[in-house]
């Protein structure tokens, strides 16, 4: 029989409706073993402590003001506008719309430039393919105009066109596409063909250009949108970055590399002007323009700052906040009055709730708007470290102020891969953790964005072994200083810190007693050899091509598939996967699974080997704010009894 795209997809079926007898069986074993009670109390603990009501603060784009509003009982926001009359009027009611499905995940909403109608993108079973709906400000009617595209969206400054992107086989976003709104005809008007860039749609802040970045884990270059053509505006070169933006007919852009990082400004792209100069260790991480003010975020010795430009007088003004440890982003709903030197923000720590701040930079003062209160949460309680375990490596501890002791249980998690940052961010469910005597704890391993770029590139290609050595530096610190010890250290990553939690068991399987991999990307040769599985081509740049020799005998030191060794003292381990997961596809870590739990410990019943797979939701798990609260229930339910 010819082996074509219809059989295959039809033979993948059929994998997976047998894949999915055995997968009840290992979610049966999992559930006899659950404290559901414990579950039930800890979901009751985080809906105690959630905010259940939320609205953004208000901006004028032309005729209206815009913002969001979600309450109690809702999984899902509602937009609104507030007309010259001042009366309000919901425009999108993602709530009412998402009941009809059990996963709805929304990645894009924006509005026309006459303001009367609605765009928005909808993945409504977790495989992040999305279909494209539009809506009148004032009626309720919609309409699907799109299906299975990438989430990223922008409509053309006449509002006829809407631009979107094609994801292939292996859902690479990979084609610019533009739709006719009046003539109901696509056309594709640009093609990225090397297969280790994706693309990425935006618009700048004034709303006047269309941005299409084609990046990698490498470098990116940028192109301006317009009359269905993308004209080059910087060309890719490797270890480069660009940020790109546009006010008052002047484009300003950020560039990064290495460990060099600058802001500067031009309109014709022949002459620039510097507005912010390369500083050693900082890095310009976002800017945002009102006015004639450039604000901007950095990152110096893996704080995150603040500061503000005069783009007239060139004078620039640093914010300090009380507590050093915070993030910041901008929200692009509350910031649409782009003439107005007023910058909306929103201020993250890890022991304070959410604050909304308003940042003057006509008179450089900080005005809070809106301070968010959790019930039963005091924060003078609870404090917070970060720790040099040595000259650069960091880790940030939360505890409880008098449940601190010597040898405290502790949960250690970590990521370090992409150059994520491990930001500062309130985590209500966390203080279910630390009222129990438990040290919350974030390793800042090389490969994440602590320190920025440079410390990215420590931790990625062949250099990705430093990530693993990091994390488990941060655990034997822990003990060595008596903060824990191995009978009461639990491990956690997600993802590619699944990956990371997966190296470091084969590498010291004996230094924990709990670990719990999420979605872990484990099989790391199998799958980066495998170019119809998504991400493979892209992540050449973060992994290196196992097709490639050199890389190849590199990822085979640290893959977590090739190195189970039967005979290691590996401890107690929970997995967990969705199966519709299109990042790290569910076969990968039940693949692991069914390998690992022929060690010696897991079959002599020594250690408990666990391990679940959702039979919905996609890499991501729940969309429904409620719905997730039971499944952080599951998890904490675990390390908590794990570490009794």
């Amino acid at each position: 029989m010819k082996f074509t795209k219809k059989n295959k997809t039809k033979l993948n079926k059929t994998r997976k409706k047998n894949d999915i007898a055995v997968i009840k069986r290992i979610n049966k074993e999992f559930d006899s073993q659950l404290d559901t009670k414990l579950v039930t109390k800890l979901s009751k603990e985080f809906k105690t402590r959630m905010v259940h009501d939320s609205t953004t603060i208000p901006s004028l784009f032309k005729k209206y003001s815009y913002y969001t509003e979600i309450k109690k009982g809702e999984n899902y926001p509602k937009y609104y506008i507030i007309d010259n009359n001042n009366k309000h009027h919901c425009i999108l009611d993602l709530d009412k719309i998402g009941k009809s499905f059990s996963f709805f995940s929304v990645s894009s909403v924006t509005f026309s430039n006459s303001e009367d109608m609605i765009f928005y993108t909808v993945d409504t079973v977790g495989n992040r393919y999305h279909n494209i709906y539009m809506k009148s400000f004032f009626d309720d009617k919609i309409t699907k105009i799109i299906s299975d595209v990438e989430g990223d969206i922008q409509l053309s400054r006449d509002d006829k066109q809407i631009y979107y992107l094609k994801m292939n086989k292996s859902m690479r976003a990979y084609k610019l596409f533009c739709y006719n709104l009046e003539k109901k005809k696509h056309a594709c008007i640009f093609t990225e063909n090397d297969e280790t860039f994706s693309l990425n749609l935006s618009s700048t802040t004034d709303r006047n250009h269309i941005l299409l970045l084609s990046f990698s884990w490498e470098s990116s270059h940028v192109f301006n949108v317009e009359n269905n053509k993308c004209t080059l505006l910087y060309k890719k070169e490797k270890d480069l970055y660009y940020s790109v933006d546009t006010y008052a007919n002047t484009w300003y852009i950020m560039y990064i590399k290495n460990d060099t990082s600058k802001i500067l400004s031009t309109t014709d792209f022949k002459s620039y002007s510097t507005i912010l100069s390369n500083k050693e260790n900082i890095e310009y991480q976002e800017f945002m323009i009102k006015s004639h003010y450039l604000c901007c975020i950095y990152k110096e010795k893996g704080l995150n700052h603040l500061l503000s430009v005069d783009l007239i007088t060139k004078k620039i003004n640093y914010f300090k906040f009380n507590n050093p440890s915070v993030s910041f982003d901008i929200p692009y709903l509350s910031n649409l009055d782009v003439c107005n030197p007023k910058l909306i923000l929103n201020v993250y720590s890890n022991l304070q709730p959410k604050k909304t701040i308003e940042l003057n930079c006509v008179n450089n003062k900080v005005n809070t708007l809106k301070t968010t209160k959790i019930k039963g949460y005091t924060e003078d309680k609870y404090s917070e470290k970060l720790i040099h375990v040595n000259d650069k490596l960091c880790l940030t501890m939360l505890y409880k102020k008098d449940k601190y002791k010597k040898n405290m249980k502790c949960l250690l998690n970590g990521y370090g891969a992409y150059g994520t940052n491990d930001d500062p961010y309130f985590d209500s469910k966390v203080v279910s953790l630390l009222d129990r005597g438990f040290l919350f704890c974030t390793a800042h391993v090389r490969g994440s964005g602590f320190h920025g770029n440079k410390w990215h590139k420590d931790g990625k290609l062949l250099n990705k072994i430093n990530t693993f050595k990091d994390f488990i530096e941060c655990a034997k610190y822990l003990v060595k200083n008596k903060y824990t010890n191995r009978e009461k250290l639990a491990i956690w990553g997600r993802s590619a810190g699944g990956l990371l939690i997966g190296a470091v068991l084969n590498m010291e399987p004996e230094l924990f007693k709990f670990a719990i991999l999420g979605v872990p990307f484990v099989d790391v040769i199998n799958t980066m050899k495998d170019t119809s599985k998504p991400l493979t081509t892209e992540e050449y740049k973060e992994w290196g091509n196992p097709n490639n020799k050199k890389y190849y005998d590199y990822i085979k030191k640290y893959d977590p598939m090739q190195n189970i060794d039967m005979k290691a003292k590996y401890p107690n381990i929970y997995i967990y996967s969705n199966l519709e997961d299109t990042l790290v596809e569910y076969k990968e870590p039940l693949n692991y699974y069914m390998k690992i739990k022929d060690a010696d410990v897991f079959k002599s019943k020594e250690r408990n080997l666990l391990m679940r797979i959702n039979l919905k939701y996609g890499h991501m798990q729940s969309s429904k704010r409620y719905e997730g609260l039971d499944e952080f229930g599951v998890y904490y339910s675990m390390i908590i009894n794990q570490l009794k």
